[in-house]
Order: structure tokens, then sequence, then C-alpha cells
């Protein structure tokens, strides 16, 4: 291995125990577009759950009432939901800004604004608890009954709420994308390449004559 040769700028970046991620192509936010336009095509305009992401939410909801068991019950009840979003929120937070990674940021966000329609379905359910359940516990319907909060009536703004919430965020996933692909666009449309590749300095010209070496 020749050590006198430069390491590429493109080569992942290590910050300690997270890493920051290699330089992006526009092309890459390009092929993740669709991906978070079809997350909200599942979530707010079929409005039902993503395939296979949706048992990962699922599993991250129970995760949740094991992980904050020992919140009073209440706390504990309205931390399914909440670790549901939370997750894929803290995932988009860390690639942000440690990995600096937008792609991927976006990509977590757009798997939030799901999680976050998913868990609206959930609340809407509280008065009427149509919905199959796992454990047999209705999380909302017990939080918003009688026995807690006793505000059964604030269900359907909650859930108007967190339904609204989760389109922020995909709206945020998708522009996050747009914006790098035409920044990343502009900048190889000017010369301004990622770093790591040849350029040209117009200041130093070629000689315009070549002599032999002298013997």
């Amino acid at each position: 291995m020749d050590l006198s040769r430069p390491v590429p700028a493109t080569t992942t970046r290590r910050g300690g125990f997270w890493p920051t991620a290699p330089e992006r192509e526009w092309w890459h936010h390009a092929i993740g577009l669709p991906v978070v336009v079809l997350l909200g095509w599942y979530a707010f305009v079929r409005g039902t759950r993503v395939p296979v992401l949706g048992w990962i939410d699922l599993a991250v909801h129970e995760f949740g009432h094991v992980a904050f068991a020992w919140l009073p019950r209440a706390g504990m009840l309205t931390m399914g939901s909440g670790t549901q979003v939370m997750v894929p929120l803290l995932v988009a937070a860390g690639l942000w800004w440690r990995s600096r990674d937008r792609l991927g940021a976006a990509l977590a966000l757009g798997w939030a604004a799901t999680s976050t329609q998913d868990a609206s379905v959930y609340i809407a359910d509280a008065p009427h608890q149509r919905l199959p359940l796992i454990g047999g516990v209705h999380d909302w319907g017990t939080l918003l009954g009688p026995r807690h909060l006793d505000a059964m009536w604030a269900a359907e703004d909650l859930a108007r709420l967190a339904w609204a919430s989760g389109l922020v965020l995909w709206v945020v996933a998708v522009a996050v994308l747009v914006t790098e692909i035409v920044r990343l666009r502009c900048s190889g449309a000017s010369g301004d390449g990622p770093s790591g590749t040849a350029s040209w300095d117009t200041d130093d010209d070629p000689p315009t004559t070549w002599s032999l070496p002298a013997s």
C-alpha cells in the first residue's frame, strides 16, 4: 500500500462511536424520493399501515410499554404510541446531526410520519375500540376513559392533531430530499464536484515549451 497517495475524501469519516456518512450524489436522493412518496401514499392516501414497516411499528409500540413500565399506568399507556413515534425521530436526528446524512434522515422522517399517522388511527378508535389488539387493553380507550383522564370527547381532536403532525413530518422529508437534489445538481453544474475529485487551477498555466532534461 502506497502511504504517499491521498485518501479519497468520499471515504467514510469516523467520528467516535457514530461515523459520519460519505458524500452522496444527487441521484441517491432521487432514489430515496419515490420511497418517501410511497410511504406517504400508504399512510395519508390509503390510510393503511406500510407493509413490513407497520409490523416494526407494532414491535416498537409494544417495546415502549415494556421500557416504560416503571411509569404510572397512564404514562405507560401513553408511551406505547409515544415510543412508536419517538424512535424514528431519534434515528432521523442522529443521522442528521451526527452522520450528516440527509438522505437517511429524510427516510427516517418518512418513517416517523407513517408511524404518527398509525398512532392517529389508534387514538381515533378510542371511543369505538374496534381495532384488533394484542394485549386486549386499548391504550387510548383506557387513557381517555373515566378511570384516568375522563376525556373521551378529545379523542377526535387528538387524532386529527397526530394525523396533521405526521403529514408535516412527511412534507419535511420530501422537502429535504428535493432540496438536496437541487443543491447537488446545481453544484455539479457549476463545476463544484465532491471533494477529492480532480480540478484545474487556472492560475498555474502549463508550460508552452518543452525541453529535454540535462544529461
